[in-house]
């Protein structure tokens, strides 16, 4: 892992830990500098290390160490969570479990053969659509569907 890998978890960390980021972002408006700031929450939980163990095996294992890194680390939840920016979740081992059946059913509804292997490991809650770690065209498709068959995974 990186360095940089490493200090943006330790900013991450501070963040989670005070449960709330200040944003500050500024533009020009009619030759003035205008700062506007953001707060973004947090609602995230640790993951234990025998929950960690459970999430590595259910994955077999095929995920980059640096993501259960971040998971021992940080842990699952919504992240940055604000009034005008988007959100993401990370799922716990449940949600995990829970959303790759619901993938799995995506997947055997696509009357294409698919040959790659999807983990969902969480979705962006502001678009709708979850993310994973396989490389295949027909991901984008089945996620859409998924998504938006699966309430829950909205903000």
């Amino acid at each position: 892992m990186t360095t940089e890998f490493i200090n943006a978890l330790d900013i991450l960390k501070k963040w989670v830990s005070q449960k709330e980021a200040i944003l500050d972002t500024s533009h020009w408006k009619n030759g003035q500098e205008v700062v506007e700031s953001e707060s973004l929450k947090f609602n995230v939980q640790p993951v234990s290390y025998s929950e960690l163990e459970e999430i590595k095996a259910f994955t077999r294992y095929l995920l980059p160490e640096s993501y259960y890194h971040f998971l021992a680390e940080i842990g699952s939840g919504k992240f940055f969570i604000g009034e005008y920016l988007p959100s993401f979740e990370i799922c716990n081992l449940a949600e995990l479990k829970e959303y790759n059946i619901l993938v799995q059913q995506e997947i055997e509804a696509v009357e294409e053969e698919v040959t790659d292997e999807f983990i969902m490991m969480g979705s962006n809650c502001s678009m709708g659509t979850g993310w994973d770690f396989a490389r295949q065209k027909m991901m984008k498709r089945i996620m859409i569907s998924f998504a938006t068959s699966t309430p829950s995974m909205n903000m």
